[in-house]
């Protein structure tokens, strides 16, 4: 399992996970469903959570028909397995592919409020990449990447 979130308390991630335990009670109802992958998804993203997020991901793609997922989004379907199994962090490509294949996006909305993310452990990597999603004009998804040495 990858690591918790540091300055997450237990009662908060156990508070996370039964909320989207509830709302999986019927992985039916998100089988080739974007508009129920999307309401799913949004209120696990609504959690700032990292691993709740990950949870939420990997419950909605083994919903799914894996194999013809996998031929929608270009990858193996032992790759989505492995990137979404909750054993390592896929990287972002990855889940803008599974997204995509499951007919959802991210859009970016202002928060509430300000308030710190919730962030991984720190991970063994020395570079970090950062990327920004904004949308175009046409709805469409732009990134932008920078690269920074730690």
């Amino acid at each position: 399992m990858p690591h918790g979130i540091s300055g997450v308390g237990e009662a908060s991630l156990a508070a996370n996970k039964s909320d989207l335990v509830a709302n999986k009670s019927d992985p039916k109802a998100l089988r080739d469903n974007p508009a129920a992958v999307a309401e799913y998804l949004n209120k696990a993203f609504a959690k700032n959570d990292l691993q709740t997020i990950l949870r939420a991901l990997k419950f909605v793609m083994r919903a799914q028909n894996v194999k013809a997922l996998a031929e929608v989004t270009g990858m193996a379907r032992e790759t989505l397995y492995r990137s979404f199994s909750g054993e390592a962090y896929p990287s972002f490509d990855r889940v803008l592919g599974l997204l995509a294949g499951l007919g959802v996006g991210l859009v970016a909305q202002p928060s509430p409020k300000r308030t710190k993310p919730l962030m991984a452990k720190k991970r063994s990597r020395k570079s970090r990449l950062a990327i920004t999603a904004t949308t175009g004009g046409d709805g469409s998804v732009r990134n932008s990447e920078s690269h920074g040495g730690k």
